[in-house]
């Protein structure tokens, strides 16, 4: 096989991951997502200011400006967070795909995906975007729509996924 990208010769075998996606999985999924965007940025910096004009005293003496500068500093630093999660936990049991064990493939055709009857691969070309946080590998196939490859179910494949990453999709 050779590698699209670089023209290298790879001698690689196919991947096959039992993945299970869990809260954990997906609040590093849309904390990473929510807080990377242009309005996740600039919510952060509000709250960070609110603090920031809290601690210098910009509101001494008027309680109603403490109240609002702290709910403020609050929103994007510790209520938004927490509300990802909750989010991240009600997908993760509501959403009948998260509820069975995934199985994923890398080969050279792309990252196939089965769950029950279902079959589907996603040419690597398809691929617009690698971004890797402590907890998964996110494959982005759209803006806003993903592939999650979990470290906790790699058992031991870390470095063949790695390869197949790296090989398949660097760069983006």
């Amino acid at each position: 096989m050779i590698d699209r990208r670089w023209g290298e010769k790879m001698d690689r075998e196919p991947v096959e991951l039992k993945v299970k996606i869990g809260p954990k999985e997906l609040f590093s999924f849309l904390f990473r997502h929510t807080y990377t965007t242009p309005s996740g940025i600039f919510g952060l910096c509000v709250s960070l200011t609110a603090f920031l004009l809290l601690i210098l005293g910009y509101a001494k003496g008027d309680d109603f400006r403490m109240i609002v500068l702290l709910v403020l500093g609050l929103l994007f630093t510790v209520i938004n967070p927490i509300m990802l999660y909750m989010r991240a936990k009600n997908q993760a049991l509501t959403n009948p795909v998260y509820k069975n064990e995934l199985c994923y493939t890398l080969d050279e055709s792309g990252i196939t995906l089965e769950v029950g009857e279902a079959k589907e691969t996603v040419a690597w070309d398809k691929i617009r975007r690698w971004k890797r946080t402590r907890v998964v590998h996110i494959l982005y196939t759209t803006k806003i729509h993903a592939i999650l490859l979990p470290f906790s179910c790699m058992k031991g494949k870390e470095k063949e996924v790695e390869g197949w990453l790296l090989a398949m999709v660097r760069g983006k």
